[in-house]
């Protein structure tokens, strides 16, 4: 069903996009945006994934009409309405109920600090039920070395939908990605490694994976020692750099360690040792944990845009040294008898590959690369899958390569 609804969304995009007669009236009707809510409100799940675009730009056409004083009175049934103690943000909530695919929740922020402006995201639930237990909002104010911070929590009921770790920093985030020169991307990247860098240290919030924030990865190690924040930052030039940081609770203490990306200057990642202040830098999307003996070893599989011409992905190693501190490159990746540090993958810049854990299998499974033409050996550039497969199996405390395994689902 969700192919489905899919390839209708794509048709749809090719078609003339419908615009809402509501959302063009100058009219300050307070009843306008009821309206808009019902009319989504009785559609079937495919006419809503079709509207669904409209609805956002008309929700913040018309909300953005209104004074902040009188949003809560506008709000349709079922929105919710919070407001930070020093009131510079306003926060209004909504829920879009679809029947065969995760709900869609809708957050209108109103940011009246030094620069005012208002902006208007959503993110995927699921839990939601409505009815009984209606969207609520729940507000946590809070400093961290003098930085004010402000958590929003979207629930129904005692189910917990979505997280906002901090309102500031995902408007902040918003900016980033919007960013159009080099200069103000590195600036703002310091900005929110600024915020970052606290709301790692920070314990209570620390179980959080940071779903809540867009653009970045979050990821929470199942041991719940490590959590790993990373984002990239794209040049006009194509090129990229990395930025993140590990916080480690150990001993009921939280460190934070910024990684400082070192990728281009590494010419033989795959047998150097490296740590946090020489990092070959990845945005990670999984983290595994594995013991062996009194060892444990994390290992991170991520992905480097790279530039217009290649990508690469990586298989990162890492252990903790007594202080706590995080290295990088343990030689437990055997590939025929040699002993590396991490792998390096890198291909054609107009093919994917795949690179993912497999729970069912119990592997790191991966495409085989190889060049679309015996001319190209050598040249990554001109790589891509080749319809076989290869895995790392954990063996005795160290990934064992093995080539052309068969996959049972072989999918990204």
């Amino acid at each position: 069903m969700r192919c489905c609804l899919y390839l209708f969304t794509l048709l749809a995009c090719l078609s003339v996009r419908i615009v809402f007669p509501e959302s063009i009236s100058a009219q300050r009707d307070d009843s306008t945006l009821v309206k808009l809510w019902n009319n989504i409100s009785l559609q079937d799940d495919y006419e809503k994934d079709f509207r669904f675009p409209g609805l956002i730009d008309s929700l913040h056409l018309v909300l953005g009409r209104c004074d902040t004083e009188k949003l809560p009175t506008v709000l349709p049934t079922g929105w919710a309405f919070t407001q930070t103690a020093g009131g510079r943000f306003a926060v209004a909530a909504g829920v879009v109920d679809f029947a065969t695919v995760p709900d869609r929740l809708v957050f209108f922020v109103r940011d009246l600090g030094e620069h005012p402006a208002d902006y208007i995201f959503y993110s995927y639930i699921t839990g939601f039920t409505g009815g009984a237990a209606p969207l609520a909002l729940k507000l946590d104010e809070f400093d961290i070395d003098g930085l004010s911070f402000a958590s929003v929590t979207a629930v129904s009921g005692t189910t917990t939908l979505s997280v906002l770790p901090d309102i500031a920093t995902r408007l902040l985030i918003g900016r980033l990605v919007a960013a159009e020169t080099d200069g103000d991307k590195v600036v703002l990247s310091e900005r929110l490694w600024e915020r970052i860098s606290r709301l790692l240290a920070y314990k209570p919030l620390f179980n959080d994976p940071f779903e809540g924030f867009s653009n970045i990865s979050g990821l929470l190690s199942p041991d719940n020692v490590l959590k790993v924040v990373t984002w990239n930052v794209e040049f006009e030039d194509g090129t990229n750099t990395f930025f993140g940081g590990i916080a480690v609770n150990r001993e009921n203490a939280i460190k934070v360690h910024r990684l400082s990306d070192r990728y281009k200057a590494i010419k033989t990642p795959q047998v150097m040792s490296l740590n946090a202040s020489r990092w070959y830098g990845a945005v990670y999307y999984e983290i595994l944990v594995n013991k062996h003996k009194k060892n444990t070893y994390y290992t991170l599989l991520g992905y480097n845009p790279n530039d217009y011409f290649s990508k690469i992905r990586v298989v990162e190693t890492l252990t903790l040294g007594t202080n706590g501190a995080p290295r990088f490159g343990e030689p437990i990746i055997e590939v025929e008898g040699k002993m590396l540090k991490r792998l390096i993958f890198e291909y054609s810049a107009k093919v994917s590959m795949m690179l993912r854990y497999d729970t069912n299998q119990g592997m790191i499974v991966m495409d085989n690369l190889a060049p679309v033409n015996s001319l190209f050996a050598g040249d990554p550039r001109h790589y891509g899958p080749d319809f076989t497969h290869n895995a790392l199996k954990f063996e005795k405390g160290r990934w064992v390569f093995h080539s052309d395994v068969i996959l049972t689902n072989p999918a990204p």
